[in-house]
């Protein structure tokens, strides 16, 4: 509805919703404001109507299905029509049988090959294979204590100033 027909000086809500809203707004924000008021307004349209909100989406639901229906036997009705009557000048279309594809050449019988026969290693092959490149420290021993340095003895470990 435009503004310039009906004129309310406080907005659609008149005065007792704009300082609800207002009063909202400062609790909340907008978004919390909104899950709080609409709720609210459908308490309140619930008391003042005695609406029954399950009697309502039962209603909603019964028409659904109804116009489901409705629609069934509309689609039913169509199909009987174009299956009893002519096509045009009374001359009725005869169904076209659907285009065979000419049947694929039968596939020539599969040849399975024998496995290939494992191939002997001479010794030449033996000897040049490569050897590890790196060697697992675990097996290794560790070096002894004596080559590590002596250690330096520690006075304090604080300074006097502190």
């Amino acid at each position: 509805m435009r503004e310039d027909l009906l004129p309310l000086p406080q907005g659609s809500g008149g005065w007792i919703g704009d300082r609800i809203a207002e009063a909202a707004l400062a609790a909340f924000n907008p978004f919390g404001s909104t899950l709080i008021l609409i709720p609210l307004m459908l308490v309140g349209i619930t008391l003042a109507t005695h609406l029954s909100w399950i009697t309502l989406a039962e209603g909603t639901g019964r028409l659904v299905l109804k116009g489901l229906e409705a629609l069934r036997r509309v689609a039913a009705r169509i199909r009987t029509r174009r299956a009893h009557h002519p096509g045009v000048d009374g001359v009725r279309a005869e169904p076209v049988s659907r285009l065979r594809r000419p049947a694929k050449a039968s596939a020539e019988a599969l040849r399975i090959d024998p496995p290939p026969r494992p191939v002997k290693r001479s010794e030449r092959a033996e000897r040049e294979r490569q050897v590890p490149i790196f060697h697992d420290p675990s097996d290794a021993a560790l070096p002894p204590l004596a080559l590590l340095d002596p250690a330096r003895a520690i006075e304090a470990a604080y300074t006097p100033e502190a």
